[in-house]
């Protein structure tokens, strides 16, 4: 599939040609998904200093890509390899390191922007690679079969030959320094956002349709996210517990997101764990959310609690404090530099800080308004435009450079 606007003017062709992997496009529900959408959309609304192709997966659908999404200055490419119907991990592997690198050379882009950990191995062009975490190579849980082993290795290696590596947190941009060995004049910190449906919802007909639609309780403590092992949901169960136990008008917990089909060391049972801790009929396990649903989800909840132990950025924290809702999160990796003094810090691995940030956030109301007011006006500080101003001036000095050695 392509989709191309009229007849270009020469003024139009002479601006550089910025191509973009789009292996993530119409994948919303993963944070590379959201990033690429988001920051394709902050670049079009920027004056027009660039010209911009995103190639996608011809195996994805019509939906997935999501053709009305796609500003009318974006050209949207399909690419086709020879696993597409046969295995989707070479075909993957074959759209980042042969498919993406040809079509950059057909279409004569300028650079290439890689929106996530995967560098291709050889290139004509200059490469900006966004890395959003190194989670498989600090967590060894996250490399443990063999081939993710390979493939991190692989990933690792071509990483260090991006021109430029961006990074969404300092904490992260340190870890990537750190465990590649990356210099430091090859690498970016440029901070994400939330889109801007994200804000504090207030129409009644709206909130009780969310209510309704998933068996709300009138109050509760929210999480929202992931299920794997870093994301720490049992010791957040067992914390509120001890909030429970020692409040019985204490709100309910709200666990929100599809839970694992099986579970495992990697996997833990949240389900099991509230029955083990005696509140099973206190935590409401709210199943998937649609992306349009939680806004009005977060302004429902009386607090936010994520305590992952580990996280390249946190988008579910932003979005939580851009609807004004107070925020619980670890002060580790770049939650605490997300949350800042908008939310209450704690250690991810300490039941009673997560108990006792919890008692004070759904007990004391002038603490709750307190951080529900930080918890706004720290989101304001990340706003798409700022991310894609930021990577544009990357792209800009890396044009500036290969001009200067041509």
């Amino acid at each position: 599939m392509t989709q191309t606007t009229a007849q270009e003017p020469n003024a139009r062709r002479s601006r550089p040609l910025i191509a973009f992997n789009g292996w993530f496009w119409g994948q919303r529900r993963t944070g590379s998904g959201q990033y690429l959408q988001q920051l394709i959309q902050a670049l079009h609304e920027l004056p027009a200093e660039w010209r911009i192709v995103v190639f996608v997966p011809a195996s994805r659908t019509s939906s997935d890509i999501a053709v009305e999404t796609v500003p009318g200055s974006i050209t949207v490419v399909s690419l086709s390899t020879p696993f597409d119907r046969l295995n989707e991990n070479l075909a993957k592997l074959w759209f980042e390191q042969i498919a993406v690198p040809r079509a950059c050379r057909r279409h004569g882009a300028n650079m290439l922007h890689v929106p996530y950990w995967a560098t291709p191995a050889r290139s004509a062009i200059p490469v900006i690679t966004t890395v959003h975490d190194v989670i498989p190579i600090v967590l060894p849980a996250y490399r443990s079969s063999m081939r993710t082993k390979l493939y991190t290795r692989f990933v690792t290696w071509t990483m260090r030959r991006s021109t430029l590596v961006l990074a969404d947190s300092h904490a992260s941009g340190e870890d990537i320094r750190r465990t590649v060995r990356l210099p430091a004049r090859q690498l970016r910190v440029v901070h994400l956002a939330v889109g801007p449906q994200y804000q504090p919802v207030t129409e009644p007909s709206q909130l009780d349709a969310v209510r309704e639609r998933y068996k709300l309780p009138e109050r509760f403590v929210l999480y929202l996210g992931g299920f794997d092992q870093r994301k720490n949901v049992p010791l957040l169960i067992r914390a509120f517990s001890q909030v429970r136990i020692a409040n019985q008008t204490m709100s309910n917990l709200v666990v929100a997101g599809k839970l694992p089909d099986q579970h495992s060391s990697f996997f833990p049972d949240p389900v099991g764990e509230a029955r083990r801790a005696g509140i099973a009929d206190q935590v409401h396990f709210a199943g998937e959310i649609a992306e349009e649903d939680k806004p009005a989800l977060y302004s429902l909840a009386t607090c936010f609690v994520f305590p992952s132990i580990y996280e390249g950025f946190g988008l579910p924290v932003l979005e939580a404090m851009a609807c004004g809702t107070p925020v619980v999160t670890s002060r580790t990796s770049s939650l605490g530099e997300l949350a800042g003094d908008g939310g209450i810090l704690v250690d991810p691995d300490s039941e009673e800080q997560i108990a006792e940030a919890l008692s004070i956030l759904t007990e004391d109301v002038l603490t709750h308004n307190e951080f529900a007011i930080r918890a706004l006006e720290r989101s304001r500080q990340f706003r798409w435009s700022e991310t894609a101003h930021l990577t544009t001036q990357a792209y800009r000095d890396i044009v500036n450079a290969e001009t200067e050695q041509n």
